[in-house]
C-alpha cells in the first residue's frame, strides 16, 4: 500500500516539475519580441564637389541600430537604441551618434534615419523600406545617400560607394534562472525511478 502511494506520489511529482517548467520556460521565451532585431552599418562614401564635401582620406560608417520592425508595438517600427561612428568627413562630422534617432520620408520614396552626436552633428542614413518612412518589415538592405550636417557649417552630401545596414546574427539568450532550477528539479524527480530500476 505504502509503495504505491509512493509511487502514485513521485509520478505526481514529476508531472508537476514537467508542466512547472514547461510553463516557466514558455514565459522566459515570451518576454523577447520576434521583431527586435539589430542592424550592422558599414559604409564607405564619396563626396558631393557640389555641396563642399569632402573625405579625409577615406569616409567610412559604423556602428548598429536596434530596431522592432513588427507592425504591433506602440509605436510601429520603433528604434530602441542607434550607436555610429564616422570618419574622414569633411566638414567635420564627429559623433558617436547615439542621440534622438529619427525616422522619416526622404523624396517621397526612401526612409531616412537620422541620429545626432553630442556635438550638435546629425547623420542622415538614406536607404529603402518596404513603406518609406517606416522600419516595419525592414530586414536591411543597401544605402541609397548619406548626409551630414556639422553644427558651423550646413548640410554635405555623401554618396555611398558601398554601403548597407546589414541584421546581426541573433544571440541566443540565456535561460533564466528559474528555468535552470525547475529542470535541475525535474532532473531530480526521475531519480527514483531509476533507483528501483
Amino acid at each position: 500500500m505504502f509503495s504505491t502511494f509512493r509511487n502514485t506520489t513521485f509520478a505526481a511529482l514529476r508531472t508537476g516539475i514537467f508542466a512547472a517548467t514547461f510553463v516557466a520556460a514558455g514565459l522566459a521565451g515570451g518576454t523577447a519580441r520576434a521583431g527586435v532585431i539589430t542592424l550592422d552599418l558599414s559604409a564607405t562614401a564619396a563626396p558631393n564637389s557640389q555641396t563642399g564635401a569632402l573625405c579625409t582620406p577615406t569616409c567610412k560608417l559604423g556602428g548598429d541600430i536596434v530596431i522592432d520592425n513588427s507592425p504591433s508595438p506602440p509605436p510601429p517600427g520603433a528604434i530602441h537604441s542607434a550607436d555610429f561612428t564616422a570618419t574622414g568627413f569633411s566638414p567635420s562630422v564627429a559623433g558617436p551618434f547615439t542621440i534622438n534617432p529619427t525616422i522619416g520620408i526622404f523624396s517621397s520614396a526612401f526612409t531616412s534615419l537620422s541620429v545626432a552626436d553630442a556635438a550638435g552633428d546629425v547623420l542622415n542614413l538614406i536607404f529603402i523600406t518596404p513603406t518609406p518612412g517606416s522600419l516595419v518589415g525592414y530586414t536591411g538592405g543597401s544605402l541609397t545617400a548619406v548626409t551630414g550636417e556639422s553644427n558651423v557649417s550646413g548640410p554635405a552630401f555623401w554618396s555611398p560607394v558601398s554601403g548597407s545596414l546589414t541584421e546581426a546574427a541573433p544571440t541566443v539568450p540565456e535561460p533564466p534562472s528559474l528555468v535552470l532550477l525547475l529542470m535541475a528539479l525535474a532532473g531530480l524527480g526521475m531519480v527514483p525511478r531509476t533507483r528501483r530500476a
